[in-house]
């Protein structure tokens, strides 16, 4: 019954996000449902919500999520990306070098709709390198990630010490190989 009752709110998410219900809303109506089909009642499954909206690490999950949005938002707003990339490019002196630093540096800022930040750069400089434009795809989706298993701040990194019991730098370490 569990096995079947996680493929129906599975399903019911997806069909949630399909008619263009926000993300968020859809997994708590399929979370609800997957609570309730495995026998929990109204209020355990309100007591379960309210515990995990307070523990800490959802506080401090959400907190640094929240952060790097306005980081992201201010870097945005005063032109403070471009002004890096170009920094960058003068630093490294190769656009070549450029075009693969600048994806992994915004894949750090962990927003949702990163690509969207990183694309017009990659574009932008794969234009003056003359690259196509499945290649620019692929340059910045895998330098956009690279930076993802070792980011000290990044949620995934810092769920999973917690889970584990590790410090994070020692949770980083290892991930590095």
């Amino acid at each position: 019954m569990l096995i079947l009752s996680l493929v129906i709110s599975i399903f019911i998410t997806l069909f949630l996000v399909n008619r263009k219900l926000n993300i968020g809303y859809s997994l708590m109506v399929s979370s609800f449902f997957l609570a309730m089909l495995n026998g929990r009642s109204l209020p355990q499954f309100l007591n379960l919500y309210k515990n995990t909206l307070l523990e800490p690490t959802t506080l401090s999950l959400g907190s640094i999520i929240a952060l790097i949005t306005v980081l992201a938002y201010l870097m945005d707003k005063y032109f403070i990306l471009d002004r890096m990339i170009i920094a960058l490019e003068k630093i490294l002196r190769s656009a070549k070098a450029t075009i693969l630093i600048a994806p992994a540096l915004m894949g750090t800022l962990l927003v949702s709709g990163g690509a969207l930040m990183s694309c017009p750069i990659v574009g932008s400089l794969g234009d003056r390198l003359n690259i196509a434009n499945d290649k620019k795809a692929t340059i910045n989706l895998i330098f956009r990630h690279a930076l993802y298993f070792v980011f000290p701040l990044s949620p995934a990194i810092l769920l999973a010490s917690e889970i584990g019991d590790f410090r994070v730098i020692d949770f980083i370490k290892l991930q590095f190989p």
